[in-house]
């Protein structure tokens, strides 16, 4: 069927007291992909709270008027939804056309029975949100729409899946497996012609197949044999994409044409060599990424995911986990093409609620149609190597779990026997009444203050809560069901369980950020640990302040997260921003991606002050030795490196040699050497040492007075399109480039020409600014602006701040 953007030309506005025929605002124009949420203002009351980052629940009202083509009248014409937060239900020419309760899953609303050819029609989409996650959801169409437009005999969506049966070097097996629909009531005999196309355009392989339909058949599968010689395997390293271009004709003309990107590999796995992509053994060095992106809130625009796919792929990672929801085809689009392997998840809950109004309540109905609906996106994507049934389940720790979980995994492997099979297993989430019985039962008496107390050591423990005996025997029902045993922050049982139970192959599906050395290790070490998925890759909304660091005062009670008006969990090797933070840098060096060693300082209006974090904390740290008005003051360098020894020189004078921790501790982490010296002026820099020679080095200079504002762009040029972007850091820089970090100044940006500002902020996990004004204010000295274009053209961006003279720059749209 031919794919037509419906992205452009839409009308939203809120509902008023959650009725949806009743307006609580002027309708606004919008182009989809679109967050409903992230424009309205952050209070202290919201429903959620931390979980959403104090952003308010609400019902929404999407409303397209449009004029259907006078030659469409005896086609199939379709909707497909690839995401609606949540609830939705969707009315065309004011009949109910369908609906669907998971936020995260595609669906497709059949049209023909309510449009009217010819004439305008009006398609409605109302959603609806609630106390429904545990983390910023946003609302409303956050991703892409499309019409899909077909003959009554067409191509089904997602209608071709291939299949790699064998490949090497000399020849690749492909199985290919078409699905036809039919709609009409005579007998039709068609042509169906497949060409494989290669990355320069040339045919590499074709087969054409007569098909007849009986007037009764509704759908009809070919499936077939394909052979490539001389195949370019896609992996990590060679990323390497083929097309499929399948014809449907009906004498000489041509009824329905699909094109599907796919690449040929290999998946093997086994407890000797662990995963294999083309038969060579892949440790998958890899981050957890919530969906939404920053200042565009859930807005799921095709560049803001190419974006952060090419930056995670730039700072060493080879593999991303969705969490906890399945991955949008936009992210799987730009994992193919760059080399991302992916764990793509179907959910966060079963049938037991996390919070009162989640997906749990539709999940005992809907399970088998978004088991169906994950496949259907994934199945011609080669980044994709194994689906998660669940995140943190509650039932993975009881037999009906067990029982559920054989289900789910029964269905995926009918469905798709290519991939494997994992889960993001938390023992103590899934025997959370044992666990707080037996810490309020070990706690009375011995000073843990209570609730907040157990909550407090639930985080510090649980790595060792999940070694006792009755955790690890209530999840081995569920483990035994997966192909990769899936631990979240129990890798303490990774070695212990593969001992003890038979073929155990296992994954860090989720891991403490401080962690990595003693993870990495063991992934290395072992064939069986085949990677390690950190939490987390990519800061979020929502979650609020998990990874904060609280000074001379204890972390508010209450759980992990903090009180308004902190809004981002401010945990991720990366900001909400796109900029990396000190622990990506961390992480590059232990995994040995990296030989030069990395500066952080800690900020030093905190030195001498007591700290109090949480498991998912950093040390609060940045990469700047700019710190007017500390001059002759204390301060903490850390400079991340795998060396014997760590030299530090100010201004080329040594400030003396340290031995490299090689192994963390409660007073140390693993590769961080900590020096405590007087903050002055100048030129710093680290030196790595191994044995007696210098391996790498690193610099640092302190930015001068002669301050500019500087915007650096992304792209100069970017197409005319939906799914495009251009991102502008804008920041205070000296003569040479360098950023002050101690600007907070607040900004203003203008846009002007042929595009708009989608939205403008940083990485301020407090801030109190709107990501959809014009002015927001610096976060460590700068700031990020997003351009979404309108038309083919110039754009010019403006940004001034008080005291400095405006700074322009020209982005050209074609």
């Amino acid at each position: 069927m031919e794919k037509i953007s419906f992205n452009e030309n839409w009308e939203f506005y809120p509902a008023k007291n959650g009725l949806f025929g009743e307006t609580g605002a002027a309708p606004r124009k919008v182009t989809l992909p679109h967050d409903g949420v992230i424009g309205t203002e952050r209070e202290a009351d919201a429903e959620s709270g931390s979980a959403k980052g104090f952003y308010r629940n609400g019902s929404f009202v999407y409303r397209k008027v449009f004029t259907l083509p006078r030659e469409y009248e005896n086609r199939v014409v379709r909707f497909l939804f690839e995401g609606v937060y949540m609830n939705a239900v969707v009315w065309i020419n004011g009949e109910h056309a369908g609906q669907c309760r998971n936020g995260y899953r595609e669906f497709i609303i059949d049209g023909d029975a309510l449009l009217k050819a010819g004439e305008e029609n009006e398609i409605k989409v109302t959603c609806r949100t609630g106390e429904d996650s545990r983390w910023y959801s946003g609302a409303g169409i956050y991703r892409d729409v499309y019409m899909l437009v077909g003959d009554k005999v067409h191509i089904a969506p997602s209608g071709m899946r291939i299949t790699t049966l064998s490949a090497d070097e000399k020849m690749a097996s492909l199985s290919a497996e078409l699905t036809i629909e039919n709609r009409e009531y005579r007998n039709r005999t068609l042509l169906s012609e497949m060409k494989i196309l290669d990355m320069k355009g040339a045919t590499v392989a074709k087969e054409r197949r007569i098909v007849t339909f009986y007037g009764k058949t509704r759908e009809e599968k070919l499936s077939s044999r394909l052979y490539i010689e001389n195949p370019l395997l896609w992996s990590i390293d060679s990323p390497i994409l083929y097309t499929c271009i399948t014809t449907l004709s009906e004498g000489d003309r041509e009824i329905d044409r699909q094109e599907t990107p796919f690449g040929i590999r290999t998946l093997a796995l086994d407890p000797l060599r662990g995963l294999q992509i083309n038969g060579k053994t892949v440790k998958l060095y890899g981050g957890c990424i919530h969906h939404d992106n920053g200042v565009l809130g859930s807005a799921t625009i095709g560049r803001a995911e190419e974006r952060r796919a090419e930056l995670l792929k730039s700072a060493g990672y080879n593999a991303v986990r969705m969490a906890h929801h399945p991955a949008s085809p936009a992210l799987l689009d730009a994992c193919d093409r760059i080399g991302l392997v992916v764990m793509d998840e179907l959910g966060d809950m079963w049938n037991v609620p996390k919070s009162t109004e989640d997906y749990s309540s539709g999940f005992g109905d809907d399970y088998l149609k978004d088991i169906e609906s994950l496949i259907d996106k994934d199945y011609n994507h080669p980044s994709v190597v194994m689906y998660s049934i669940g995140n943190e389940i509650p039932e993975m720790g009881k037999p009906s779990g067990g029982v559920l979980a054989r289900e789910l995994a029964r269905e995926i492997r009918r469905r798709d026997g290519s991939r494997f099979i994992t889960a993001g297993v938390n023992g103590m989430v899934s025997n959370m009444e044992e666990v707080f019985h037996r810490l309020a039962e070990k706690s009375s008496g011995s000073g843990v203050d209570g609730m907040n107390g157990i909550i407090s050591e639930l985080g510090s423990r649980m790595k060792e809560i999940q070694c006792e005996e009755f955790i690890v025997n209530s999840t081995r029902e569920t483990m035994e069901v997966l192909d990769i045993a899936g631990y979240n922050y129990a890798e303490d049982r990774y070695l212990k369980d593969a001992e003890q139970f038979d073929n155990w192959i296992s994954v860090g599906s989720e891991t403490f950020p401080k962690d990595l050395a003693k993870n990495w290790d063991l992934v290395m070490n072992h064939s069986p640990v085949i990677g390690d998925f950190s939490w987390t890759s990519w800061d979020y909304l929502g979650e609020a302040g998990i990874g904060r660091n609280v000074y001379d005062r204890a972390l508010e009670t209450g759980g992990i997260s903090a009180a308004f008006p902190y809004f981002i969990a401010y945990c991720g090797d990366f900001d909400i921003t796109g900029r990396r933070r000190p622990q990506s840098y961390y992480r590059e060096i232990v995994v040995g991606n990296r030989s030069e060693p990395y500066i952080s300082v800690q900020k030093p209006e905190h030195y001498g002050k007591k700290v109090f974090n949480t498991a998912w904390s950093w040390s609060d740290s940045i990469h700047s030795w700019s710190w007017q008005g500390y001059e002759g003051k204390k301060i903490k360098v850390e400079v991340y490196g795998k060396a014997d020894e760590i030299e530090l020189f100010l201004d080329g004078k040594s400030l003396g040699k340290q031995t490299v921790p090689l192994k963390s501790s409660e007073k140390e982490l693993a590769y961080c050497t900590v020096f405590d010296t007087v903050y002055q002026p100048g030129r710093l820099e680290a030196s790595a040492i191994i044995s007696g020679k210098e391996t790498g080095r690193c610099l640092l200079e302190t930015a001068s007075e002669n301050l500019t504002l500087a915007i650096e762009l992304d792209k100069r040029e970017i197409p005319m399109n939906d799914r495009s972007l251009a991102y502008a850091f804008i920041r205070f820089t000296d003569e040479k480039g360098r950023i002050d970090r101690n600007r907070f100044d607040r900004i203003t940006v203008n846009v002007r020409g042929e595009g708009v500002l989608q939205g403008l902020g940083s990485a301020d996990p407090m801030s109190g600014d709107s990501f959809f004004e014009d002015s927001y204010s610096a976060y460590y000295g700068e700031l990020l602006a997003v351009i979404r274009p309108t038309s083919r053209g110039r754009i010019v961006i403006d940004a001034v701040s008080g005291g400095f003279e405006t700074v322009s720059c020209e982005l050209i749209v074609r």
